[in-house]
């Protein structure tokens, strides 16, 4: 028995959402009944030798096995709704107070309200992939397998995706294969908008965001960025620096940051979050007194590690309330490289209700509530009503690299309204538990229209959006008590 890989992905480390193609043959391939085994073992916190799927590939031109794991890798990453949890010592914190554990479980914080770092829960997983083979000794005999005869290293990805026709493909059997990933992402700057590996200067985040934002005082939004070794490179940032009115801040993690972590065993902190609004961060005296206190126009962010920025760094103007008084709505969005980004609708927006009523005829007389007698005239009751809330938003006019970035918003699984800077909420009693932060919104629409003056090379965008669940309404207003 000999299984022999002739193909496989380019890096270790890369987005689950472009193709993980791997080409394996063996000596056996004309016996009876033979089918190639693949097993794919996924790990999250620790190792595992759980099979999480087991695949038989019937061979293809040539006898070869060709399998591609996309769809198995994507049913276990997803983007994080909460800062990280169980993970002593990196405990994220909101308004100061850390997570803590009661009822066997952490007080858990939305990771949009993170006061500075978080890891991540499951945005990210190793896994490896284990070649068998099954075959019979005769075309009358029951096959038998034979499995994990040869191991891939082990690997990892994210909650990612790659644009179309940016992943580059080795044909050629016996060649090394290939996706867009880590290392590679270096090289493909105008097809993925990279690079996205902090260890030079022009490294972005997890994000096709502009690099320079408009936020007002209350603001909520993080950042992601890979960490760690991945593809046999460091990251080499230490800190978020971040620069306001002449004055530096470094924000550094607890207990880890991007450039120490020589191995592949922490999944969870080969990519982490950082809190970086003008909520976020007010926590930190410095950065309070300079926004607050003394009115700054602005602020930068960027990775760095003591001596020089390891990432660009990002621009975050101060927006001012819309003149005419509209209100202002935030989004947030599952983005394509699987973290957050968020914008400002601050033009005017449009709130509708779709109403539903249950109706019931009863006779007229009296009716009979609490032992009080009320007169009443009413043949027709409403026993139930229903309410569903459209909201209608608005952009401002934008410019050609924010308009091309909004459009990732029209095409994301996950869309949130969310709230700002609340006094009464002390984040004392169940960090972010206090107040509903986030509303979950489906975009109604499934075209969208964009606006441009050519000349000046901006856009407008109208938006629809139909609010999860129904407005809260009283209901069964009926006594069950009727006197004729």
């Amino acid at each position: 028995m000999a299984i022999t890989i002739m193909k496989t992905p380019l890096n270790k480390v890369g987005p689950a959402g472009q193709d993980w193609n791997f080409v394996v043959t063996s000596t056996n391939v004309a016996l009876p009944k033979f089918k190639y085994i693949v097993d794919v073992h996924i790990y999250n916190f620790s190792a595992s030798n759980v099979i999480d799927a087991r695949l038989k590939i019937s061979p293809a031109i040539f006898g070869y096995g060709n399998v591609n794991i996309r769809d198995i890798l994507e049913q276990h990453v997803q983007t994080d709704n909460l800062g990280s949890t169980g993970q002593s010592g990196f405990e994220p914190k909101f308004k100061g107070h850390s997570q803590t554990w009661t009822f066997n479980h952490y007080d858990t914080i939305p990771i949009h309200l993170i006061d500075q770092w978080s890891l991540n829960n499951y945005n990210m997983v190793r896994f490896d992939v284990r070649f068998g083979e099954m075959y019979a000794p005769t075309a009358t005999d029951p096959a038998v397998i034979y499995p994990d005869l040869i191991r891939h290293n082990e690997m990892a990805c994210w909650n990612g995706t790659v644009p179309n026709n940016a992943q580059r493909n080795s044909h050629a059997y016996g060649g090394t294969g290939t996706f867009t990933g880590g290392v590679e992402l270096q090289t493909f700057l105008p097809l993925y908008g990279g690079p996205f590996f902090p260890n030079q200067p022009s490294a972005h985040f997890l994000s096709n965001a502009p690099t320079t934002q408009y936020v007002r005082d209350g603001d909520y939004m993080t950042v992601g960025t890979l960490s760690g070794l991945q593809n046999g490179v460091n990251a080499t940032w230490d800190r978020m620096r971040i620069e306001i009115n002449g004055q530096t801040i470094d924000m550094t993690d607890s207990m880890y940051d991007g450039s120490t972590d020589s191995t592949m065993t922490s999944s969870y902190k080969m990519l982490q979050y950082f809190g970086c609004g003008p909520a976020n961060l007010i926590n930190n005296a410095t950065f309070n007194i300079q926004w607050i206190t003394n009115n700054a126009t602005e602020y930068t962010i960027g990775l760095h590690n003591g001596s020089g920025y390891k990432s660009l760094q990002y621009t975050f103007k101060r927006m001012e309330d819309d003149c005419k008084g509209y209100e202002s709505i935030r989004l947030c969005w599952v983005n394509r490289h699987g973290t957050w980004d968020y914008y400002n609708f601050t033009k005017k927006s449009y709130r509708e209700l779709d109403i539903k009523r249950e109706n019931t005829e009863q006779a007229r007389g009296s009716q009979v509530l609490w032992m009080q007698v009320l007169p009443t005239h009413r043949s027709n009751n409403t026993i139930n009503v229903s309410a569903k809330e459209t909201i209608t938003v608005n952009t401002d006019w934008v410019d050609d690299a924010t308009s091309v970035w909004l459009e990732e918003l029209f095409t994301s699984p996950t869309v949130y309204i969310l709230g700002s800077y609340n006094n009464a909420d002390t984040g004392a009693d169940g960090p972010g538990t206090e107040f509903d932060y986030t509303r979950g919104v489906t975009l109604s629409t499934n075209r969208y229209e964009r606006y441009t003056r050519a000349n000046d090379k901006v856009a407008q965008y109208e938006i629809e959006l139909e609010v999860d669940g129904y407005v809260n309404v009283q209901q069964n207003q009926l006594s069950s008590l009727n006197i004729q």
